[in-house]
């Protein structure tokens, strides 16, 4: 299957340009898990939206597991996008 006829996702995790926009929404994610988690604890708000298993993390762990999921995964995605691209892979 050539490049042209790949479904967006597809081409957007083989470039390096797309691990590294991944990179970044994961520390975004990270940012609003550990604002609205904070949110939470202070009492400026009773409950949160967001994706279930963040939810059920910050259940069991606390407000740090999912954030430290999201920023670690930001790094991985960001580093590797970055290797990726210093070694000359498109």
């Amino acid at each position: 299957m050539n490049a042209e006829k790949k479904p967006l996702f597809e081409r957007m995790v083989d470039a390096w340009w797309g691990k590294a926009v991944f990179g970044i929404v994961s520390f975004v994610a990270g940012y609003s898990a550990y604002s609205d988690f904070t949110k939470l604890e202070n009492g400026e708000v009773e409950s949160i939206w967001g994706a279930k298993f963040s939810i059920r993390l910050y259940e069991l762990f606390g407000k740090w597991p999912p954030v430290i999921l999201f920023i670690l995964g930001g790094i991985l995605l960001l580093g590797w996008g970055l290797k990726q691209m210093a070694s000359g892979k498109e």
